[in-house]
């Protein structure tokens, strides 16, 4: 992919979503895309806007950036057909980014996490965070989580992204453990009146930056290659996971 080039990338792993334009390794325009569910049909048509009010044309896009989720069905789905499609009509690749992984590179590159760097290294004795969580509510008293280690100056993957219990998951904890993500919204409270750990609310929703960062540093795909790339849902749509209630019932009326 060449990234001196024009490339778009698409944040629709939750209900506000995001897109916007890189050119020559800078951002051009971006645009905030509130109550996505209800504007998805008009994606295309934003995009198309975007590219219009900066002066750029589709039809030179070097490559499509598009979040893999985890997130919402219903925005993640229409995210990555757009992506999909734009990608399949210009003839660029394609890449897919995982949202945790964005959320955790909005941690890297904070004035915030810098400064608390150099406060654990001023403070003798006192061992630096080197675990990072980034947590989704999963319903039920569940989350969705991943683990990342701060290794080379960056957070690398430790874990899948799993569903455990919010129980669990603090008992898992450590002190020097940080832990951010959406989740908190539902679970931040409850996760500090049981374990002492540094929490950091304001890294929920990644920025199309981090994702473009974190693509430049990989490699690129060929089309024959994404066009299978499927996003990574919370949850399936409301039919798929009301067919699972019904056939969960009619297995334990078996049993």
């Amino acid at each position: 992919m060449n990234w001196q080039g024009l490339i778009l990338v698409l944040e629709t792993s939750a209900s506000q979503g995001e897109i916007a334009i890189f050119e020559s390794d800078k951002l051009i325009a971006s645009q905030i895309v509130p109550d996505l569910r209800r504007q998805s049909n008009r994606l295309s048509m934003l995009i198309g806007e975007l590219f219009v009010t900066s002066n750029r044309q589709t039809k030179d896009l070097s490559g499509v950036i598009v979040s893999l989720g985890p997130g919402s069905y219903t925005s993640l789905r229409v995210g990555m057909m757009t992506a999909k499609t734009f990608a399949y009509a210009v003839g660029c690749p394609c890449l897919g980014i995982d949202r945790f992984l964005a959320i955790a590179e909005e941690v890297r590159k904070s004035p915030a996490w810098h400064e608390m760097v150099l406060s654990f290294q001023d403070a003798k004795g006192i061992q630096r965070p080197n675990r990072l969580a980034v947590i989704e509510d999963a319903l039920q008293k569940k989350i969705f989580c991943q683990w990342y280690i701060w290794q080379e100056s960056k957070w690398n993957p430790d874990s899948q992204t799993e569903i455990v219990s919010i129980q669990t998951f603090i008992e898992e904890l450590h002190e020097n453990d940080l832990v951010v993500g959406p989740g908190l919204s539902t679970y931040g409270e409850y996760i500090t009146h049981n374990k002492k750990t540094t929490l950091l609310s304001e890294f929920s929703h990644p920025r199309c930056n981090s994702y473009f960062t974190i693509a430049k540093k990989m490699e690129s795909i060929q089309t024959r290659e994404w066009w299978t790339m499927e996003p990574n849902y919370l949850r399936g749509s409301y039919a798929e996971e009301k067919n699972k209630t019904e056939e969960k019932n009619k297995n334990e009326k078996k049993n």
